[in-house]
């Protein structure tokens, strides 16, 4: 063997054994997410030569990595400007990237997660897997922010997963039920339940806050504002009912031109019968005497002493 040779063997055997004997992965960019670290500390899992060592300034996530947290927290920041707040013992994989958007789809499997979204590029997703009467139920809460600017947070409540929105508004999904979720609104999901929204802002919302949520699987809304007194109507008053008015009849001429309204005939009062102007005498006072031959009636007087 030519000396050449043998000095480039040597050099490739040592570079070999300083590598350990792994070959160095090759990631695709085109099928990865860019990951600055801002702050914090955390340690990436399932990731190559990067095994279990803190996670570096920047990294290449791709499906199936995992980004786990300790004691401490840690700021990410995605390649549109969203950034990511994982909080203490807190477990974050990037579960896939779609194939005709490339959207990243991140699954929370515990902890926290508090985002400030710039664009509608990504999703989060709470995932669980709980026991309901001895069967493993699996029931997830995926947070979908829309085009303008938002901050939700993502977090787990012993077996509840819960989503808030703090600016800006997202879309919720739990299994086949999604809703809009404005300012002031969580979103619940419970193992074996539906999907429940329930307000919980404080301050005075604005108009377009206080609508409720709709969803299209009509989950359970649980509102909790004050409802709107019904307004007292006034009792309508009743018209005075006012007799018809009789109108003159008009018989117009041949001629077109219209005569002058024909009154009704007046009613004429029976005539009285007329007066006597001699009244008859009125009858005498005294009887007339009787006739000569009429006997005088005796009368029960005693008669005249002689």
């Amino acid at each position: 063997m030519r000396p050449g040779r043998l000095l480039i063997l040597s050099v490739s055997l040592l570079m070999v054994a300083a590598c350990g004997g792994n070959q160095l992965p090759v990631v695709d960019a085109s099928n990865a997410v860019p990951v600055t670290r801002l702050d914090g500390a955390a340690t990436c899992l399932a990731c190559g030569v990067n095994e279990g060592k803190p996670l570096p300034d920047t990294l290449l996530l791709t499906a199936g990595n995992k980004i786990v947290t300790a004691d401490q927290s840690v700021t990410l920041q995605l390649s549109d400007g969203s950034t990511f707040r994982l909080q203490p013992k807190s477990l974050l994989i990037l579960q896939q990237i779609h194939s005709t958007d490339r959207r990243p789809v991140f699954r929370l499997m515990r902890g926290e997660l508090d985002a400030n979204a710039h664009s509608d590029g990504f999703s989060v997703q709470a995932y669980r897997e709980a026991a309901i009467e001895l069967t493993m139920v699996s029931y997830d809460l995926t947070v979908v922010p829309h085009n303008t600017a938002s901050i939700f947070r993502l977090w787990f409540d012993a077996n509840t997963l819960n989503a808030y929105v703090e600016a800006g508004e997202a879309g919720v999904q739990a299994g086949n039920q999604q809703a809009t979720l404005p300012v002031g609104w969580q979103a619940i999901v419970e193992p074996g339940a539906s999907l429940k929204l329930v307000q919980v802002l404080t301050s005075t919302p604005s108009a377009s806050d206080t609508v409720p949520p709709t969803a299209t699987a009509t989950p359970t809304q649980t509102p909790t504002d004050t409802p709107t007194p019904t307004p007292t109507q006034t009792p309508t008053r009743r018209p005075t009912r006012i007799p018809p008015t009789v109108q003159p009849t008009v018989t117009p001429t041949p001629s077109g031109v219209p005569q002058e309204p024909t009154q009704p005939p007046a009613t004429k009062k029976p005539e009285s019968r007329p007066k006597p102007t001699n009244p008859p005498p009125p009858p005498p006072t005294n009887p007339p005497p009787p006739p000569p031959d009429t006997p005088v009636p005796p009368t029960d007087r005693p008669p005249p002493p002689p």
